[in-house]
């Protein structure tokens, strides 16, 4: 899993940038736990435990129940 964090002077354009060229913050990052703040979770495969509130899209669902669609995630 890896982590990317909108830097406090960072344009919005370059940021999409880190995303598309898949530059992240850290290499590895630990996932949310089960108990903390909600996050955003874009996910290939639904198979991690989400804090309560998340806002979560997955391509293949397994254990996640996805509150957002693809057509959500389009600008």
């Amino acid at each position: 899993m890896k982590l990317f964090v909108r830097r406090p002077d960072e344009e919005a354009a370059a940021f999409l940038g880190r995303l598309v060229r898949r530059e992240a913050d850290e290499p590895r990052a630990r996932p949310p736990r089960a108990d903390g703040q909600p996050a955003l979770a874009l996910l290939y495969r639904g198979d991690a435990a989400l804090p309560p509130g998340s806002a979560v899209y997955a391509l293949f669902r397994e254990q996640v129940t996805p509150t957002l669609a693809a057509s959500d995630l389009l600008v």
